[in-house]
């Protein structure tokens, strides 16, 4: 290595030709190589349209089918179902602190609670998502 003085007067030691070229040749492609190398976002699942339903009796019904009947955790083979949106409210307002619009004592209660077990939505219908039988 050859040596050579700074402006300080500084002995500094001069790196060989292929050291210098090798490291700007790496000082460029590294950012380069960073780029490409980019975590790419996670691939979303496939959307798809299939559902299995396993539907059974939930209790024996002696009157079903007719008066011949079934038994409780009995295959229902022949059934018909529908699907519906839920637009009655919105689960974000938890607290039924008093102020918050869920609690018994608040002026408006009911109203001003968006609970979807209790929110009044008058003359709105629950679009259906799905709806058909067995088959």
């Amino acid at each position: 290595m050859e040596a050579t003085r700074d402006l300080s007067g500084l002995r500094l030691q001069r790196r060989p030709r292929w050291q210098r070229i090798l490291i700007a040749a790496t000082a460029i492609t590294m950012p380069v190589a960073m780029l490409v190398a980019l975590p790419s976002p996670p691939a979303q699942a496939a959307t798809t349209s299939n559902l299995t339903l396993n539907v059974i009796s939930a209790r024996a019904e002696p009157r079903a089918f007719a008066g011949t009947g079934v038994a409780k955790g009995a295959a229902i083979p022949n059934f018909r179902y529908i699907i519906n949106e839920d637009n009655t409210g919105s689960t974000a307002q938890r607290s039924p602190a008093l102020g918050t619009g869920c609690a018994a004592a608040d002026p408006g209660y009911p109203a001003n609670c968006d609970w979807p077990s209790i929110k009044e939505v008058p003359h709105t219908t629950s679009r259906i998502v799905r709806q058909g039988d067995q088959a």
